[in-house]
């Protein structure tokens, strides 16, 4: 099994959950109806990332890898962060806000794609 093919594709839904839920909440209204709809659409968003990633891996570019490597760890880090937070773990949610958990996210989806285009992953070494 290819667990690089499965983190990209698990991440890449993670990522893509907030990101289509808040759009559409904000797009919607900021009623509890519009973060029922938000919360359905993010998620129908994300298991389809999950999907279309998961089928067509052997068919994207190696030189766009590691673009989807920062992705799906932008998705991850904002989850482990938000878990951190709410779960009141070292008092983070005292120190960390949105924006902030949105900062450290990009943080590390930005170093995980360098990180792989350095190591040559976008070659399509596997």
């Amino acid at each position: 099994m290819n667990y690089r093919r499965l983190a990209t594709a698990i991440g890449s839904g993670f990522s893509t959950f907030p990101i289509v839920g808040a759009a559409v909440i904000e797009l919607v209204g900021g009623d509890i109806g519009a973060g029922i709809v938000g919360v359905f659409a993010g998620f129908i968003a994300a298991l389809t990332a999950v999907v279309v990633v998961f089928a067509t891996w052997s068919r994207i570019r190696p030189r766009l890898r590691p673009l989807l490597d920062g992705y799906a760890a932008f998705g991850l880090a904002f989850f482990a962060v938000w878990f951190l937070r709410y779960g009141h773990v070292a008092n983070l949610d005292e120190y960390v806000d949105i924006p902030g958990q949105i900062g450290i996210a990009l943080a590390v989806g930005i170093a995980v794609s360098m990180i792989s285009w350095l190591r040559g992953s976008g070659s399509g070494a596997e």
